[in-house]
Formats: C-alpha cells, sequence, structure tokens
C-alpha cells in the first residue's frame, strides 16, 4: 500500500507527485531498498572490507584535504586561513570517527554475521544474501540522523537480526523500518504509520499495541456503520 514508495520519497530517490519533502538542513539521510543494488551498486574485484570502507569515502576525501594542507604547511604556507581549514577539517574527522573507523567496521561485520577472515573476502564469493548484508553494513556505517530500512531482516538468522535490534535501540540515531517481521517491530519501534486508502495514520507505541488499538476503531467502525444500515 505504498510503505516501500513512502520510504523512497522521503529519502530523495523519489520525487512526490504532489507536496514536497522537507528535511532538516544537514540532516544525513540513508536510505536501505529492498534490493540494494541500484542504490549501491558494489564492484565484483573489491573485498568486503573495501566496500564497507565505501560508508567513509567522504571522510577519505577530508583526509586528503587535510594532507595536502599539511604539506603547504610545510613548506611554510601557514596564514591564517590555511590554519582556519586545517582545523575545521580534522574537527570533521573527529567528528565523523574517522580514526575509529576500523573498529566500527569490524563491530557491524561481526554482528551481521561476517568474521574477521571475511574482510578480504571478494564481493563476487558471496551469494545475494550476504552481498545485502553488505549494502545493510554501509548503511549503518553512514553516520545518518535518519536510517531508512526497507525490510532489513529479509537476509539476516536469528543472530543478526537481535543483533541489529540492539544496535538500532541502543545507537541513538533515528529509523523509519518497513518489515513483515512482527517480533523485530516490537523490539525496535515506538511509533507506527498505518497507510490505508491513501491516508496515513499515526499509532504510538509497538506494532502489538497498534494492533489492539486498531482491532477496536474496527470494531467501533463496524458496529457504527451496521448501526448506520439498519437507519437506512
Amino acid at each position: 500500500s505504498g510503505k516501500s514508495t513512502l520510504l523512497r520519497v522521503a529519502s530523495g530517490e523519489l520525487a512526490p507527485d504532489a507536496g514536497s519533502v522537507r528535511p532538516q538542513r544537514g540532516a544525513r539521510i540513508c536510505y536501505l531498498p529492498q534490493s540494494g543494488y541500484d542504490v549501491y551498486p558494489m564492484t565484483s574485484d573489491w573485498t568486503v572490507g573495501q566496500e564497507l570502507e565505501r560508508a567513509f569515502t567522504d571522510l577519505h576525501e577530508v583526509a586528503a584535504e587535510v594532507e595536502a594542507l599539511e604539506e603547504r604547511m610545510a613548506e611554510g604556507d601557514a596564514d591564517e586561513q590555511v590554519l582556519t581549514d586545517y582545523g575545521e577539517l580534522l574537527e570533521q574527522l573527529e567528528h565523523g570517527g574517522y580514526h575509529n573507523r576500523d573498529r566500527e567496521i569490524s563491530l557491524v561485520m561481526n554482528g551481521l554475521g561476517f568474521t574477521d577472515s571475511d574482510r578480504n573476502r571478494l564481493v563476487s564469493d558471496l551469494s545475494g544474501g550476504w552481498e545485502m548484508r553488505v549494502t545493510l553494513g554501509r548503511v549503518l556505517l553512514s553516520r545518518a540522523d535518519l536510517l531508512l530500512l526497507d525490510e532489513p531482516t529479509n537476509y539476516l538468522d536469528l543472530p543478526a537480526r537481535e543483533w541489529l535490534e540492539g544496535y538500532l535501540t541502543r545507537s541513538g540515531i533515528g529509523f523509519m523500518i518497513v518489515a513483515h517481521d512482527r517480533e523485530f517491530l516490537d523490539r525496535c519501534c515506538q511509533t507506527v504509520l498505518e497507510i490505508r486508502d491513501g491516508r496515513l495514520s499515526v499509532y504510538a507505541g509497538d506494532y502489538s499495541n497498534y494492533e489492539r488499538v486498531r482491532a477496536e476503531q474496527i470494531r467501533v467502525e463496524t458496529k457504527a456503520y451496521d448501526l448506520q444500515q439498519e437507519e437506512i
């Protein structure tokens, strides 16, 4: 009923037919589609570790700028603007966790079921399900303010699913999830959005609470309809 479409519109991948999407200024939004190949194409001769490093591409570019400025300063070019730019770039690296990225990559890899030795494994050797785990890993490492996850548990076994539950609930990152896994939704989500007849309704609480509230709404609506039909 438009769940994936809602995520695609929110991510900016799909333009709305009407209205507009207004993310908070500077907000970093990262989207995981059900199939990540179009949004996150992989290079067949790259390793799992190299693919996960792509989550830090912007910081690698910042690190290259830092190195260039250091060379300029070593040659005696250290005016006020150079020093200001240098300090700002160093702050970006620190805030983005650039120097801790190796530990974060290992954490996410192990949580999703990879071993440390898999870091050097070619992605071309992986099945489609394991490639999707790599894509999910890239999304989780993206340092996003908001994650839009479309069926993130489809390719996960129970240990990886339980790890993802804990990672999302402890991370402090905002997230919106489309999933058919009701237990996963109960453990992760505090608000449920329902799309019905082209309208979006918001329910506070987990999925089980949504089911109870919605069942009562249907009971009341059905009773009102029956009374109306009797009157007619």
